[in-house]
């Protein structure tokens, strides 16, 4: 543990540095001390965020594993896209 207490072992990977250089939990929507919008997570291939609660889910789940919203139609459509789409 440093100086300041912090662990630099065990860390969420999904905690977020804001710009202003604070460490957020990944439960905030945004910074805890300069209000900035948490960024958004590099998604893979039909993978998708939930609208309602920011829940990332992966491209089988037709609705959010944590809040059970639909998934929004136009991310459903890129999906079947890339399933047609890909090589055999």
């Amino acid at each position: 543990m440093s100086k300041l207490g912090i662990s630099h072992g065990c860390t969420n990977l999904r905690n977020f540095a804001c710009r202003c250089e604070f460490m957020n939990f990944s439960k905030n929507k945004s910074c805890l001390r300069c209000q900035g919008s948490r960024p958004k997570r590099e998604l893979l291939p039909g993978e998708w965020e939930c609208p309602s609660c920011d829940f990332m889910n992966f491209r089988k789940n037709a609705t959010c594993y944590k809040c059970r919203c639909d998934r929004p139609k136009d991310n459903g459509k890129e999906y079947e896209d890339q399933i047609w789409n890909s090589p055999r």
